[in-house]
């Protein structure tokens, strides 16, 4: 605490390594190193937000202007409003061209 960090990460914090990583990576393909503090990250951030639901809605209304990025198939870093979870990979043959898949 006497150099300023915080005893629990915040889902901001998260958000904010994301997007330095994007940077960094200038959206080309992540290297090892990368890809697994990006696997820490999401998985961070994803357990942040089963916690106070009060402090995560600050959070997230802080971070307006911040772009949300996540890790796509093909191991770069995407916007996250660009993205679409797969659950139902039997039907790709069938968007195959339609969504830019």
């Amino acid at each position: 605490k006497l150099l300023g960090t915080e005893d629990i990460v915040s889902t901001k914090q998260y958000i904010e390594v994301l997007c330095r990583i994007f940077r960094n990576s200038e959206g080309k393909q992540l290297d090892p190193n990368e890809m697994r503090t990006v696997k820490r990250a999401v998985s961070g951030l994803f357990k942040s937000l089963q916690n106070d639901p009060v402090q995560i809605r600050q959070d997230l209304d802080n971070l307006r202007d911040l772009t949300f990025y996540l890790p796509s198939h093909d191991g770069r870093l995407a916007k996250s409003n660009t993205l679409v979870f797969d659950d139902a990979p039997h039907y790709k043959s069938r968007i195959q061209g339609n969504i830019g898949v």
